[in-house]
């Protein structure tokens, strides 16, 4: 083999390696289709959301579609029609729907909720008056309609565990998820 021939096939290879490499970021947002992952829903409560051409798609929850929620339906029973087919069929059918899921179970019940003191940041929110305090609401996506609670801060240890200080650039420092991405 001629060393211009060598030199052609080195050129193809280095060529391929970077065509490669660019074809395998992706933009902040972007997903495989197919892919699922939780998200909040405006009621407190998880959903999900499934990515569709690339692009996370809105968020579904419980009572998305309309519908109302029959209280005496069986979500485990394949012949109810109402049947949820996700449901888990060990779960408890008598456990309360509408209790909070993050709620510390062995927290005392009598104790006085006002003496609570400031939440943590994370709640779900629409806008700054959903929050407590010195929080306010940011977005992840400039699409989102729902975002999260947060607080401003000078440093990571400003922020909850597994949390980051970012720079927000027109609001200045802010703790956020680290599953947001680097800021």
């Amino acid at each position: 083999m001629s060393i211009q021939n060598k030199l052609s096939v080195v050129a193809a290879l280095l060529l391929s390696l970077v065509a490669g490499a660019a074809a395998c970021e992706k933009e902040e947002g972007d997903c495989d289709d197919g892919a699922t992952q939780a998200c909040a829903c405006t009621s407190g409560m998880m959903g999900a959301q499934s990515c569709e051409d690339g692009k996370w798609a809105a968020c579904v929850c419980a009572g998305d579609d309309g519908s109302a929620s029959d209280p005496t339906a069986d979500p485990t029973n394949p012949s109810d029609p109402t049947a949820d087919p996700t449901a888990d069929p060990t779960a408890d059918p008598t456990a309360d729907p509408t209790a909070d899921p993050t709620a510390d179970p062995t927290a005392d019940p009598t104790a006085d909720p006002t003496s609570d003191p400031e939440p943590e940041p994370g709640a779900v929110c629409k806008g700054d008056a959903d929050c407590s305090g010195a929080q306010f609401c940011v977005f992840q996506f400039a699409e989102d309609v729902q975002g999260i609670c947060t607080v401003t801060c000078d440093g990571f240890e400003d922020c909850p565990s597994f949390w980051n200080c970012c720079d927000l650039a027109n609001a200045g420092l802010a703790c956020l998820p680290g599953d947001w991405g680097d800021c």
